[in-house]
């Protein structure tokens, strides 16, 4: 009962959390302004929506971490600085536009 009433809280409020920051991302394009922050925001929100869909008290409570806005900042803050570390050790694959011949 447990994991299927996480499930279906988790689902409401990634879907609530979703909405807000597509609004905001929409927002901020429409004010020619990068959205940044709200994409990885995004990221977080669905990655949080996949683990609470997950069964497991551990996948739950990360979700629900990745929902509350002063958590989600702080795993932001760590996404951004992995990204760093793997762009400024070059285990980032660029990808270009291939060419037509």
């Amino acid at each position: 009962f447990i994991v299927i009433a996480t499930g279906i809280i988790g689902a409401y409020l990634a879907r609530l959390q979703g909405f807000l920051t597509l609004r905001r991302i929409e927002s901020d394009i429409n004010s020619s302004i990068m959205p940044t922050d709200k994409l990885f925001d995004g990221l977080i929100i669905l990655c949080s929506g996949i683990l609470l869909l997950t069964p497991g008290f551990i996948t739950d409570l990360i979700g629900f971490l990745g929902l509350i806005p002063f958590s989600r900042n702080l795993f932001k803050k760590w996404v951004k600085s992995k990204a760093r570390d793997m762009i400024n050790q070059g285990r980032v694959i660029e990808i270009t536009r291939f060419k037509s011949q």
